[in-house]
């Protein structure tokens, strides 16, 4: 693998951070010349639910040979126990001057990120030479949105996540790696666990590629893509009931 490059988790104490520190921690044991760092931001009172992994949900990881992220960890004992440098921001706001003036001195190769939803990364962030990286639960570029693992399911096809170099644009960027999962079985916790879990299997093999060198980048036209932002409680309800 490729040494020498330096890697930033910008994240939130969200579900989805806790699986990709995890997940960064078994690409460092692959290869200990990638520096880690992180960069955590948002008020000290933010707190993350507890999650309970159910038989269902476990069995159809265990089954599918998919990494099991403990989603109660905090991301800051995951970076404790490697020994990672880590820096905390105690604000909310994903485009703060402080946050920007931070990653520019830090001087990172690339910076994964996993912040709160519904927060857009804007224009400063992509005006250095770093890129930001993304894991989308939908084949893109023709499913753009957050509800795409729904849609899927109700259109009968498996669950894809995409791995892309993130622009101003959303769901928009240089597409670098899809992976196909399995459409779970009914009692799958699919908001809880799968879809923070199955990102983060995506973003570990798109990482081993990248470190490799062996990692491409296609671009590809989203015009004629299909948006899934947002999905009635009646449709959700039905793709769930049609788990078999």
């Amino acid at each position: 693998m490729s040494n020498n490059k330096r890697i930033v988790l910008l994240a939130g104490e969200t579900k989805r951070a806790r699986t990709y520190a995890q997940q960064l921690e078994r690409v460092w044991q692959l290869d200990r010349n990638v520096e880690i760092l992180g960069v955590f931001y948002g008020q000290t009172l933010r707190t993350c639910p507890e999650s309970l992994l159910n038989d269902e949900t476990g069995e159809y990881f265990d089954k599918e040979n998919i990494f099991i992220p403990d989603l109660n960890e905090p991301i800051e004992k995951t970076f404790d126990r490697n020994g990672w440098i880590y820096h905390k921001i105690i604000s909310d706001d994903v485009n703060s001057e402080e946050l920007l003036t931070l990653l520019e001195y830090l001087s990172v190769d690339v910076v994964v990120y996993a912040g709160y939803g519904g927060q857009i990364l804007k224009g400063k962030h992509f005006n250095g030479k770093r890129k930001y990286l993304h894991m989308h639960p939908g084949s893109l570029p023709d499913e753009r949105g957050s509800t795409t693992l729904f849609y899927s399911i109700l259109k009968g096809h498996n669950c894809t996540v995409t791995s892309f170099w993130m622009t101003e644009k959303i769901d928009d960027g240089e597409i670098l790696y899809q992976e196909e999962y399995v459409v779970p079985n009914k009692g799958v916790d699919l908001d809880g666990w799968f879809d923070h879990v199955i990102r983060g299997d995506c973003f570990f093999k798109t990482m081993k590629r990248y470190l490799s060198g062996e990692l491409s980048s296609f671009k590809v036209d989203t015009s004629k893509s299909e948006e899934y932002y947002i999905i009635h409680p009646v449709l959700k309800h039905v793709a769930l009931m049609g788990l078999t």
